[in-house]
């Protein structure tokens, strides 16, 4: 590149296959000895690019006594790193990659909506916009892939007489074409200069927050009245849900729900360092309720699927009686999850509220 002396080098890598780990010492005792020495800088690529290679990101830790920014930071560039973690693992389809950058994307939104009140408003309001952009982007490969595997695990439960047709290849098939067009959308949606710009303004935040005053308050403080905020909403969703008679209007609103618990629960895993062990129950708690609202979108979204199937079963002329039976049992399961279970995880979250949060 215009501006950088070329530079060459001869390096040596050696890397563990199999054997015990002191196998890399002896091997490392024989290059030193043969005059050796260890490499220059923490990559080939930084060394490369000399001058141009950006500087590493500073570590934001918590002390003893934090303040509230000092807590969010270090959750902000914990979560952001692990965003990034992901992307090679998410663009080739790697086991887990799509679903845990989904996740830290949604922990990222959670965390500037939670600490809002610490940082500048246009700047959070705008980051937000984009890491929901990008949340689609991923949900669309991450849902293909769980319903399949869901159904497929579905189909296996029944007796061979109930599975008429080639239930589970067609299963395989559509919504094996179903992932490998999310897959596509998502490829094209890592590449764009949208999500690279997207990166960029999230390094920014991480290296140099725009904070507001009451960011250097103590976090003991501030940390429990912010994620009260996130507590209440969380029982006002639930009460409007309550209070809901139509069946298609309170699916939604259980959605809502849903989407509350868990963003209580990435909230109050952020503070545990200052909350501790009542942290941690309110997040165990929080992931339980969203678990099991999780199961009841997971089957409502199963039998739109299963319906779906079915019809295209028919116009390749195979029997679709399977696929009916199967939305039936998922229609029983759905009703018996929103009686019990929900109710149940509800007043478990309720119990864990803190001193001085109010009851909604």
């Amino acid at each position: 590149r215009a501006g950088v002396d070329p530079s060459a080098w001869s390096e040596w890598e050696v890397e563990l296959v199999d054997g015990p780990v002191p196998l890399l010492d002896a091997v490392e005792r024989v290059l030193l000895a043969g005059g050796a020495h260890p490499a220059a800088g923490p990559s080939k690529l930084a060394r490369a690019l000399g001058p141009l290679a950006p500087p590493p990101p500073a570590v934001h830790t918590v002390p003893k006594k934090p303040t509230a920014g000092q807590v969010m930071m270090a959750a902000l560039q914990t979560t952001v790193e692990r965003l990034k973690a992901e992307d090679a693992g998410a663009r080739t389809g790697a086991p887990d990659a799509v679903h845990q950058m989904r996740v830290a994307t949604r922990r990222l939104r959670t965390l500037l909506s939670t600490y809002g009140p610490l940082l500048d408003d246009e700047l959070t309001t705008h980051l937000r916009t984009e890491l929901k952009v990008l949340a689609d982007t991923l949900g669309g490969a991450r849902d293909a892939e769980v319903l399949r595997e869901r159904l497929l695990a579905l189909v296996e439960t029944q007796p061979s007489q109930a599975v008429l047709g080639p239930v589970a290849d067609r299963i395989d098939t559509e919504l094996g074409k179903d992932y490998e067009r999310a897959m596509t959308r998502l490829r094209r949606g890592l590449e764009h200069e949208r999500y690279y710009a997207l990166l960029d303004e999230l390094d920014a935040l991480v290296a140099a927050p725009r904070t507001t005053p009451l960011a250097d308050d103590p976090a003991r403080l501030v940390v429990p009245r912010l994620l009260g905020r996130d507590w209440r909403r969380m029982r006002r969703a639930v009460r409007q849900a309550s209070a809901i008679d139509d069946p298609a209007r309170a699916e939604t609103a259980l959605h809502e729900v849903r989407k509350t618990a868990k963003r209580l629960r990435y909230a109050a895993e952020s503070t545990t360092v200052v909350l501790g062990l009542r942290g941690k129950q309110l997040a165990r708690s929080s992931e339980n309720l969203a678990e099991v609202l999780g199961e009841h979108q997971d089957s409502a979204i199963t039998q739109e699927a299963l319906r779906d199937l079915g019809l295209r079963a028919q116009r390749h002329g195979e029997n679709a009686f399977t696929y009916g039976r199967l939305q039936g049992i998922e229609e029983a399961l759905q009703g018996e999850l929103a009686s019990k279970d929900y109710r149940k995880a509800v007043g478990k979250v309720a119990k864990r509220r803190l001193k001085g949060w109010k009851q909604v």
